[in-house]
């Protein structure tokens, strides 16, 4: 379907991100497409922080609001990963995020 979009859309790799929770099968659009950013997606607070993120070659570490904290960010940054974090819903925890 990327193909398909960039060929019939005129989209390019650079404005792909490619994220799932199901990190084998990212794995494995990586080695189909390595020109295009993949997101490592988590619900939880992982034991090795971003390690998973970063073995898998992701450009972002795609986790959830509740779970996401200052340790977690310092460590995927320190990795050279951005952190993108899904649903921020409350004002509240915009300003928690961007501080």
């Amino acid at each position: 379907l990327t193909r398909r979009a960039e060929a019939e859309l005129g989209f390019t790799p650079e404005q792909w991100v490619v994220s799932s929770f199901h990190h084998p099968e990212l794995a494995r659009f990586a080695a189909l497409r390595p020109d295009i950013r993949l997101g490592a997606l988590t619900a939880n607070l992982p034991l090795n922080l971003a390690l998973f993120a970063d073995e898998l070659g992701a450009w972002s570490l795609n986790c959830d609001v509740d779970f996401v904290d200052r340790i977690l960010v310092e460590d995927a940054h320190q990795r050279g990963l951005r952190v993108l974090v899904y649903t921020v819903d409350y004002h509240e925890d915009y300003e928690k995020l961007a501080s």
